[in-house]
C-alpha cells in the first residue's frame, strides 16, 4: 500500500510511505482489498499527523 502525494498523474507523484502485506495463495480479490484497507485505516492517520507536524 503506497500513500504518496497527489498531482494531475494518478499514482505517479512522490512517495511518501509503502507498507506491505502478505497475499496468500487462497487469498481472492475482496481479501485482497480488506488487508488494503486496514493498512489504509492502520497508517494514514499517522502518516498524515507527522506531515502536519513537519509542516509547522
Amino acid at each position: 500500500m503506497t500513500i504518496h502525494f497527489i498531482n494531475e498523474c494518478f499514482d505517479k507523484s512522490v512517495i511518501i510511505k509503502q507498507f506491505r502485506f502478505k497475499i496468500e495463495p487462497n487469498d481472492q480479490l475482496e481479501k485482497v482489498r480488506f488487508k488494503i484497507k486496514q493498512l489504509e485505516h492502520q497508517h494514514f492517520p499517522k502518516v498524515i499527523e507527522n506531515l502536519i507536524k513537519k509542516m509547522k
